[in-house]
């Protein structure tokens, strides 16, 4: 009676922790006024003065719902630009050179982009030319297995071409900057040099030389979880394991309504948040929603096993 007392005590307390705990995440997240939470920018544009009529790369970094991230933006280039290059009779595109992610593994292939027709405002007081960049999804360098605690990159050097009869010709912009636009629950920060954002690397063929400061005109990005959104996870997936505590204080040990109502707690609370699943995509937290399962269905049988060895025998 006393130890069965004493277990009461300790979950009815561990209850109240988690309640108060999920109200000032709650309040924490209601209250939250960070109107620039999930937002950075790469890179430096022109002056506000002269900005429209200066030749720059102007590049979006968002995520949509469904958690892919898609890029887009557009070009301006002043009249002089336009006619110098003789814009109206090449077709420009846009090229994402990958900035290495460790200094053994070559660089991941780069991303087109195309862009769209160009809008003239030669007669306008900015007197300029200006083309928008075609969305194109993107896929971030990251283990998304390890759910919420993962660390996802993607860094890249943008860079104008059209083809000619001599070959591809790079253009030269002084400008190129990039603003990330993330869910409030992503954090994005900018790397400034080849140590904050590439792997760590203990080869002696890796020297000082190496390590560099990234050019104004590239872009490294590095976008993790919030603290916030981590520990709503921690609470959600601790309360899949109640119905293994309601079996402790249960006079019968039958488990299927644990089991029932925690396969539908697993289910709900996944999908809220990772998502359906999608090509069998195993993640490491998919351990402690089984673990939960297991544990509802297995937790009565274990205690009415030692109950049953524990209990006094008539004449003892």
């Amino acid at each position: 009676m006393s130890s069965k007392f004493s277990l009461s005590y300790i979950a009815g307390f561990a209850s109240i922790v988690f309640l108060s705990l999920y109200l000032l995440l709650g309040f924490s997240l209601i209250n939250d006024d960070d109107i620039f939470a999930g937002q950075a920018v790469c890179g430096a544009g022109p002056q506000p003065s002269s900005f429209f009529s200066s030749d720059f790369i102007s590049l979006s970094l968002k995520n949509d719902v469904a958690g892919k991230a898609t890029i887009s933006g557009n070009v301006n280039v002043s009249k002089a630009t336009y006619d110098a290059l003789g814009l109206q009779d090449h077709s420009l595109k846009l090229r994402l050179e990958p900035l290495p992610l460790n200094y053994s593994s070559i660089s991941p292939f780069f991303e087109e982009i195309e862009l769209g027709a160009w809008s003239l405002n030669f007669e306008g007081v900015h007197n300029n030319a200006y083309a928008e960049l075609k969305p194109k999804i993107i896929s971030l360098y990251g283990e998304p297995s390890n759910f919420p605690f993962e660390n996802y990159r993607y860094g890249y050097k943008p860079v104008l071409y059209f083809e000619t009869a001599q070959g591809t010709k790079d253009l030269a912009f002084k400008y190129a900057f990039t603003i990330v636009r993330l869910s409030t629950f992503f954090v994005p920060s900018v790397a400034r040099s080849t140590e904050d954002y590439m792997d760590s690397s203990k080869s002696s063929l890796v020297t000082s030389d190496d390590k560099r400061t990234y050019a104004p005109d590239e872009c490294a990005i590095k976008i993790n979880r919030s603290f916030s959104f981590q520990f709503m996870v921690v609470l959600l997936t601790l309360f899949l394991f109640f119905p293994v505590i309601y079996s402790l204080f249960r006079t019968d040990k039958q488990p299927a309504v644990d089991v029932i109502a925690t396969v539908v707690s697993v289910a709900a609370i996944r999908m809220f948040l990772i998502g359906p699943v999608e090509d069998f995509q195993f993640y490491k937290i998919d351990f402690v929603f089984g673990l939960a399962i297991v544990l509802s269905a297995t937790m009565p049988l274990i205690l009415y096993l030692w109950q049953g060895k524990t209990a006094p025998t008539n004449g003892s």
